[in-house]
């Protein structure tokens, strides 16, 4: 009997200690799954930092105006084709490669090759260096004849739409060339003009007084904005180095205040609106190689500035 019951007492025992060890083993996995976890939580996997893009700085505009960095040419990069439906401002500078329009370029024509130019101002057509420094995957040149004023239509328009973000006071530049010859004005001009679309308005833009160097003569009054909407001469080219510095030219249309004959392209753009700049061609010869729009209340008006700009600030981002 006393066998038994030691027996009976020795198996309840038994049982015990066998749930015992289950549960000790099922608290060991689960802890350690939990440290596991834990220990995931507390080293997270680094993700390495984004290189950042350098930036272009450029001295102030005005004592209270500093002008902002914008995204410079990756010169490790090939350039490739990238035609816009529509170049988007960013920092109140709108950059377009001539030859990315999605026009027929018709009596335009594409080109990489080297130009030959003067080696300095002073030099005669006769002294010659290369030229192979143009921006993007290359230029565009007018291979046509002015066929009429009253009708520059005849042409072959090229079209460049653009959205503003930012309003103000916008002068535009083309980065030009003209070939070698011996006549000093010839081969350097082309037709321009602006329109609003969708309802977008503008008007002659007028920059802050703090500009350097700006000279209020060449800003049209408010009541010439016609000659911005409509085909006017825009000239100025060098066959010495590509340029920037372009002017229209009015023909005497605002004869009532006579210094207003060769006023800059400058455009009070409004934000959030879309414009589109049309560019027709008039003298053979003359080349195109980007096309700007800088806001002058952002960036100074001379050509330390605006070369700056126009020799490393990357093509604007597409919409």
């Amino acid at each position: 009997m006393k066998l038994k019951f030691t027996l009976i007492a020795t198996l309840f025992l038994s049982l015990i200690m066998i749930n015992c060890s289950s549960d000790s083993v099922e608290s060991i996995v689960e802890t350690e799954e939990t440290e596991k976890e834990g220990n995931e939580e507390e080293s997270p996997i680094e993700e390495e930092p984004e290189e950042e893009e350098p930036e272009a700085t450029l001295a102030p505009v005005c004592e209270d105006i500093t002008q902002i960095a914008f995204p410079i040419i990756d010169t490790n990069a090939t350039p490739t084709e990238n035609k816009c439906d529509i170049f988007l401002e960013e920092n109140g500078i709108v950059v377009m490669e001539a030859e990315n329009t999605k026009s027929d370029l018709n009596l335009w024509a594409f080109s990489n090759a080297t130009l030959i130019g003067r080696k300095t101002w002073e030099s005669t057509i006769h002294e010659t260096k290369e030229i192979t420094d143009h921006k993007g995957t290359g230029y565009i040149h007018y291979t046509g004849t002015w066929l009429s004023w009253n009708d520059p239509e005849q042409v072959s328009p090229l079209e460049y739409t653009f959205e503003i973000k930012n309003a103000g006071i916008y002068r535009l530049y083309l980065r030009s060339f003209k070939k070698l010859n011996e006549e000093g004005d010839k081969h350097n001009d082309c037709f321009i003009r602006v329109e609003g679309l969708d309802g977008a308005t503008f008007t002659p833009g007028e920059p802050d007084p703090c500009i350097e160097a700006y000279d209020s003569k060449n800003v049209l009054p408010e009541t010439k904005t016609w000659l911005l909407k409509n085909n006017t001469k825009f000239y100025g080219a060098s066959n010495v180095n590509w340029v920037n510095n372009m002017r229209l030219d009015t023909h005497n249309a605002s004869t009532d205040v006579p210094h207003y004959n060769r006023p800059f392209a400058v455009y009070n753009f409004k934000a959030n609106q879309t414009y589109k700049l049309v560019i027709t061609g008039r003298s053979l010869g003359f080349y195109i190689d980007r096309i700007l729009f800088v806001d002058l209340n952002k960036y100074k008006n001379n050509n330390n500035e605006i070369n700056a700009i126009s020799n490393t600030a990357a093509q604007s981002a597409c919409k």
